[in-house]
Parts: C-alpha cells; sequence; structure tokens
C-alpha cells in the first residue's frame, strides 16, 4: 500500500500545473435551457424532459467538496440510504428499500448494477472529483433502459476529452476526530486531436467506514475503524473517431468487514465487487434526420466475494453478461422524433471454485453454472405540438426463464413562458437475479406502476419553484429477508409501495446559488410486506424516514473564492435497534439526524493554477446511522462521524 501512495504521489507532484475548473457559474436561463439525453435519450431541457429530472453539474461537485456520489445524492429529494447484510450500505427511493434491481446506475451509459443479486455499493465509491455531471430520472425509465430502472435512473457522466482539454490531478484527504477517514488521489488526461478524442481516468482511496464502535444483537461489540476498510480502485479509457466510440472501466471495490448477516464475526473478513466493462458502439448518420448506432458490450462482475474458507464467509462466483443491440432515432419533422431499437444480451453465473464450504452454493437444480437469454425491443414517439409536448413509448422484453414482459408509458408537458406541468404514467418490472432464483425457484418477475405529476414555475430570473406528487405500486415484490434459524430467502408478496409529494426550490446566480427541497412519502394502504412494516405506523416503511428536507447553497467569498453550505435533515426513522443478547430485537424510533456540511473552495491560491479547497462533513457530530429496512437481524450501522476534508487540484 506504501509503494502505491509513492507512485500517485510522485505523479500528482510532477504533474505540470494549469488552469482549473471555471468555477465561473450558470444563471439559472442557462441551467433550464441545458438539454438532457436521459429521460428520452434524445435532447430536452429539465422543463420539457417526460420525466421528474435533477442534474448534479460539475460546479456543485467541486464547490460542495463532495467526497463520493453519496454525499450528492443525499442531497436530492426522495433519496435515503440503509443497510443490508456484511457491511453494504444500499439506496432507497421515495420510501421503499430499492437496493436490489430497483435503480438503475449507469456510469457513462454502462450498467453497474451487479447482475447476481442486482445491487449497487455505496459509501466511498466512485470518485466524485471525475464526474462532469449526474442526470437522474425520479421515476422509472424500465420502457427504454429495462428491468433495474423500476423506480430511478442514476446516469453518472464523467468528465470527458472535451471537458479536460489536458490533465488533472486531485489529491483527498479526510480526518476524522479520533483517526483517518479517507485519503485518496486521482488523474485524468483527455485530448481532441485531428479528428480524435480520447481520455484517461482513474483514482484510488482507502478509508474506513466509521470509526465509532457497532454492536449487534448477541451484545458483541467491536470498533470499526480496525474492521470495516474500504479501498477503491477506479479506471476508464474512452475514445472517438467521426462516429465510431470506444469505453472500458474497471471498478474495484474492496472492504473489510464484521457484521456479515446478524451475529457478528469473530474477526474481519475481506469481500470485493469487481466489474469490468467494455463498450463498442457506432453513430452513423443517414441523412440529415436519422442516426442508427450499434453497440456491443462485454461485462464480468465479481461480486460479494470473500475468499476465506476458513471465516464460514467463503463465496466465490462470477458473471458475465454479453449484449448487442441497434437504435435508430429518426427526426421525422420539426418537433417530432421517433426512437425504436433492439437488444439482445446473454448472461452466464459460475463458481470460480467448486468446492461448496461457508456461502458458496451451486446454482439452480445443483449447476455449478448457468445461463440466461433475453432479446428486447423498444420505441418512442416524441410530438411537441403547440398544445403541449407528447411522449409514447413501450418496451417488450422476453426472458429465458421467466418469459415475456410489457411496460407502456405515457407523457404529456407543457412548457407556458414561466410556468409548466407534467403528468406522467409509467409501468416497470424487474425480473430477478441469479441468486434470487437460486434461493426460490418459484420467484417472479415484480411489475411496478407509477403515476406522476408535476408543475413549476420561474418566479424571477434568478428563482425556480417546482412541486411533484407521486403514486407508486409495486405487485409482487421480490423480497429479501434473513433470519438466523432459517438463513436467507426471497419471496414474492402481494404488493408494497408509497405516495407523496417532493417540492424544490432553486435559487441561481452564476457563482450564487440557494435551494430548498422537501420530499415526504406515505404507505398507508400500500405495503403488504410484513418484513417492511413499522407496527403501528402503517404509513411508514422500516429503515426510510417519511420526512426528509435538504438545504444549502453556495456563494463567491471573493472572486477566487466559493463557500457552499448543505443540509440534510433526515426525519424520524424506525427499525430495530438495540438486542436483547440473544438476537432478537423490536422496532424503535430512531431519532432525528441533521447533517450538516460546509467546504471552502479556493482557485489560483500561490500557483496560479492551483485550487484548494477544506471544509467539514456532518459538522455537528450527529450519531448518523443506517437502519436495515427490512427485518432481518441486522443492527444500526454508524457511518459518517464529523470529517475535515481538505482537497487539492492541479491540470495540466
Amino acid at each position: 500500500m506504501r509503494t502505491v501512495w509513492s507512485v500517485v504521489a510522485a505523479a500528482v507532484i510532477s504533474a505540470s500545473v494549469a488552469h482549473a475548473d471555471d468555477l465561473g457559474g450558470l444563471s439559472l436561463e442557462e441551467l433550464l435551457e441545458l438539454e438532457l439525453d436521459v429521460a428520452a435519450k434524445a435532447g430536452r431541457t429539465i422543463r420539457e424532459s417526460p420525466g421528474v429530472l435533477t442534474l448534479v453539474t460539475r460546479e456543485e461537485i467541486l464547490s460542495s467538496g463532495a467526497r463520493d456520489l453519496t454525499d450528492l445524492l443525499l442531497r436530492v429529494p426522495g433519496i435515503s440510504f440503509g443497510v443490508d447484510v456484511a457491511g453494504i450500505q444500499g439506496i432507497g427511493f421515495r420510501g421503499i428499500w430499492a437496493h436490489e434491481g430497483k435503480v438503475l446506475l449507469l456510469l457513462d451509459g454502462m450498467e453497474m448494477n451487479e447482475n447476481l443479486y442486482s445491487s449497487t455499493q455505496w459509501g466511498h465509491h466512485l470518485p466524485a472529483d471525475q464526474v462532469e455531471r449526474i442526470e437522474i430520472i425520479r421515476g422509472p425509465g424500465s420502457s427504454i433502459y429495462g428491468g433495474y430502472a423500476e423506480l430511478m435512473v442514476l446516469n453518472v457522466i464523467t468528465r470527458s476529452a472535451a471537458d479536460l482539454q489536458g490533465g488533472q490531478a486531485h489529491l483527498t484527504y479526510g480526518q476524522r476526530d479520533r483517526d483517518l477517514g479517507r485519503r485518496g488521489a486521482s488523474l485524468s488526461y483527455g485530448r481532441e486531436a485531428g479528428g480524435v478524442a480520447f481520455e484517461i481516468l482513474g483514482a484510488f482511496e482507502e478509508g474506513t467506514r466509521s470509526s465509532s464502535p457497532y454492536t449487534d444483537f448477541y451484545g458483541t461489540t467491536y470498533e470499526m475503524s480496525d474492521n470495516s476498510d474500504l479501498i477503491g480502485s477506479f479506471a476508464k479509457v474512452g475514445a472517438r473517431w467521426k462516429g465510431l466510440s470506444f469505453q472500458y472501466l474497471w471498478d474495484d471495490y474492496r472492504m473489510t468487514v464484521r457484521d456479515s448477516f446478524g451475529e457478528s464475526l469473530s474477526g474481519p473478513v475481506a469481500q470485493t465487487f469487481v466489474t469490468h466493462i467494455a463498450e463498442l458502439k457506432y453513430e452513423a448518420n443517414i441523412g440529415d434526420t436519422i442516426t442508427v448506432t450499434p453497440k456491443a458490450t462485454a461485462r464480468r462482475q465479481v461480486p460479494w466475494r470473500t475468499a476465506e474458507k476458513s471465516s464460514g464467509q467463503f463465496y466465490d462466483k462470477s458473471v458475465d453478461r454479453y449484449g448487442a443491440g441497434v437504435s435508430a432515432d429518426w427526426r421525422a419533422a420539426a418537433g417530432v422524433s421517433l426512437l425504436a431499437g433492439a437488444e439482445a444480451f446473454h448472461d452466464r453465473a459460475f463458481l470460480n471454485d467448486t468446492e461448496l464450504v461457508g456461502l458458496q452454493t451451486n446454482f439452480q437444480n445443483g449447476e455449478s453454472s448457468i445461463a440466461y437469454d433475453n432479446v428486447a425491443g423498444f420505441a418512442q414517439a416524441l410530438w411537441d405540438t403547440r398544445v403541449a409536448n407528447l411522449a409514447v413509448g413501450a418496451r417488450f422484453e422476453n426472458h429465458s426463464e421467466f418469459g415475456s414482459s410489457f411496460v407502456p408509458r405515457a407523457a404529456i408537458a407543457r412548457v407556458m413562458d414561466r410556468f409548466h406541468v407534467k403528468a406522467l404514467y409509467s409501468a416497470a418490472f424487474r425480473v430477478p437475479g441469479v441468486e434470487n432464483l437460486r434461493l426460490n425457484e418459484d420467484i417472479e418477475p415484480e411489475r411496478t406502476t407509477v403515476i406522476e405529476a408535476e408543475a413549476g414555475y420561474k418566479v424571477t430570473d434568478i428563482l425556480f419553484v417546482t412541486a411533484n406528487v407521486f403514486d407508486i405500486t409495486l405487485r409482487s415484490p421480490i423480497v429479501y429477508f434473513y433470519s438466523d434459524e432459517e438463513g436467507e430467502a426471497y419471496l414474492n408478496y402481494d404488493r408494497t409501495g408509497s405516495r407523496g409529494i417532493e417540492t424544490e426550490l432553486k435559487i441561481q446566480d452564476g457563482r450564487r446559488r440557494a435551494y430548498l427541497g422537501l420530499s415526504i412519502y406515505d404507505a398507508t394502504g400500500k405495503n403488504e410486506v410484513d418484513v417492511y412494516e413499522v407496527p403501528d405506523h402503517p404509513g411508514a416503511l422500516l429503515g426510510m424516514p417519511q420526512l426528509k428536507i435538504v438545504a444549502g447553497g453556495a456563494a463567491p467569498l471573493s472572486e477566487n473564492v466559493t463557500f457552499d453550505v448543505s443540509a440534510v435533515l433526515l426525519g424520524p426513522r424506525h427499525g430495530y435497534l438495540e438486542g436483547d443478547g440473544a438476537g432478537g430485537s423490536l422496532p424503535q424510533e430512531e431519532n432525528p439526524v441533521m447533517l450538516l456540511n460546509t467546504f471552502v473552495w479556493a482557485r489560483g491560491l500561490g500557483l496560479e493554477r492551483l485550487d484548494l479547497g477544506i471544509g467539514v462533513y456532518n459538522l455537528l457530530d450527529q450519531d448518523y446511522r443506517l437502519l436495515q429496512p427490512y427485518a432481518g437481524g441486522h443492527a444500526p450501522l454508524p457511518v459518517d462521524e464529523r470529517e475535515v476534508v481538505a482537497r487539492a487540484s492541479y491540470a495540466f
């Protein structure tokens, strides 16, 4: 590890110094006129797009001092986090535990969900300093993106050659009150020359999940500073020539964990998540109105790997996905566009080690490998009329194990000078993952219906407000739970869901900006999953706050210095908080948590092209713990104590 740090530090120190990122800022008008592709795979502004959208800009990422994607997503209404098993931080949305296959995470359009359990992993994962922007659909995207886009789509877009125009180097150091929080470094380089553009990104970070003690429901206590290491390595290469593009991604997320499923282990074990993705595509223009894009992808993942056989946690499986597809975008007339495409992929999962010890098991029917095929077709029509902008679309998908799924969607949006309204209907689905089927051969896909409406008003040239309501119903939801007596299992329940409201206020005036957001959900009459329910609180779901408020802003202290402050209030949460010493627990209410963060970002101090930043996350040192959003026997997991964060950035 010292060798790695020596190499990284030498590379950073030897980098030529050049101008850093422009933090001049956008006006509100410029922000609202930015075209996003995530909702329709066609350029539409936030107000025109057929979806409830959130955009996180490069300026917001830098001035906030965000340490990773979790810091940025906590500022988004409706998003919360909980603990799954084995030290994993998972995502929830609008009160619903969405960790496994209900939220699609894309990185430059490449799918990051692992294909054994369909999960995503958060905390010290994926470097924020290499992100150009984040486009979020706060709602389903299955009609275009398929099964993982059931409740929300997160498209993380990294820095391209056009963004970089040279190289950049970043150093980050975070110190908690008692020990190291994190330290990391990243390098990126991109150029455009002779019609060829390329970028190379790389990052390394190490730290710990928490410095606090963890106590399981059996009474075992240990210090997390010695048992929750997090080490992330990331690299991406991209190249483009005319319409041809290629990108390759490597993501290696390593942890030491001791909390396991319920009862803690006698000592920490290493757990890793490794992803390799390669993508090749070509955009061919036919005349001035048609673009045809064939694409091929290959992905290998080794998630949840625990190599120590003596620990009782041994698990070593890989899953491959090979896919190909083609889409055609026809701009038929002014204000009219049609998108259609077809996709196919082949999944194969296999044991890397056939010795069946610990958690290592064969797949369905006792096989050491298993394979599935999937074919899909999708279509979408966008028609901008004088009355309103209309969008209709659908996706048909056939899975070799689970049969067919058909999901339509329809949207209408009307922009009237300063005012806009949207009405949205979306169907979505989630096909069970490989390990879902292993644990229950009778498992079925879950089906989702989401109805949304949004209204927004540009009050002044710098003030914009929006409000949206939603109603989510999941039928036959795939639910994971664990007990020490029966182990882990998946079942289809009758239904779950939530309804609620989200509001946002945004002030944007160049480098001056402020925001206020509120989200509320209620599950009364929606949830029929007993491992999600909270006794005597029918409107609440385990682990997820019914009320969330986010607020903050940034302002220039001088020409080169920006001050950023943010506050995230998580209302009361319900969960299993304390054990009885024998593994049992009863639901209790966790007090509200206020996460207050500050950061100062300065350009050109000392050296013209040197940027420096310093700030404090969780300034009030709130006792922030992740609760398990289902009755699975896991105690609350401490995270994110107060941390002083320092950053340095060079460009060359």
